[in-house]
C-alpha cells in the first residue's frame, strides 16, 4: 500500500481490495491487464469524438505507453497540451484537453483535472467505493486515537493504512 502524507489529518483506511491513490507526480495501481472503450468513460466533452481502446492512463507524458490515454493539465510552469504530439509519438490512443491539439483522437473538456480523478474512478472499478474510510480532527490526540484505532482494527483481522 502507497501512503500519502497529509499534515492537518490523520486518516485511517482499511481497504478490502487493491486501492488506487492519485498523487500530485503518479498514479499508483495495483490492477493489471485492464482496458475499456474510451467512450465508456463517460467524458464530460464539449465535442464528438471517435471511440478507442485504452489500457492506460496517464497526466506525464514519460508515463505514455501505447494505448495510454493522456490527459493534458496545465500547471504552474508547464502546459501538458504542449506534450500531446509527443504522447501521441509514443502511443497514445487519444488525449483529453482543454483546448484543441493537432495530433489523434481528442476529447475537449471544461476541467482536465476533474476528468483525470472521474476516468481513473471509472477505469479502476470506482475503488473508493471499496474503502471504509475513518477521519480523526481536533486539536490534540488525533495521532494517539489514530493509532489505538489502528491497533483494535488490525488485532480484529482487518487490513489497515494509516495516513498523517
Amino acid at each position: 500500500m502507497k501512503v500519502l502524507n497529509n499534515r492537518n489529518r490523520a486518516l485511517i483506511i482499511n481497504p478490502t481490495h487493491h486501492p488506487i491513490a492519485i498523487v500530485p507526480t503518479k498514479v499508483y495501481h495495483y490492477v493489471r491487464g485492464v482496458t475499456m472503450r474510451l467512450k465508456a468513460l463517460d467524458l464530460e466533452a464539449l465535442n464528438d469524438f471517435e471511440d478507442c481502446e485504452i489500457s492506460d492512463i496517464a497526466f506525464r507524458v514519460e508515463d505514455v505507453k501505447k494505448g495510454s490515454l493522456f490527459f493534458c493539465l496545465r500547471g504552474v510552469n508547464f502546459d501538458g497540451h504542449d506534450f500531446a504530439e509527443e504522447a501521441f509519438k509514443r502511443g497514445a490512443a487519444a488525449c483529453v484537453c482543454e483546448k484543441n491539439v493537432k495530433e489523434g483522437i481528442s476529447v475537449l473538456v471544461k476541467n482536465s483535472r476533474r476528468q483525470l480523478a472521474l476516468s481513473c474512478s471509472a477505469f479502476y472499478s470506482h475503488p473508493c467505493r471499496k474503502l471504509k474510510l475513518i477521519a480523526v480532527t481536533g486539536t490534540n490526540g488525533k495521532t494517539t486515537t489514530t493509532y489505538i484505532i489502528k491497533s483494535i482494527l488490525e488485532s480484529a483481522g482487518h487490513k489497515v493504512g494509516l495516513l498523517g
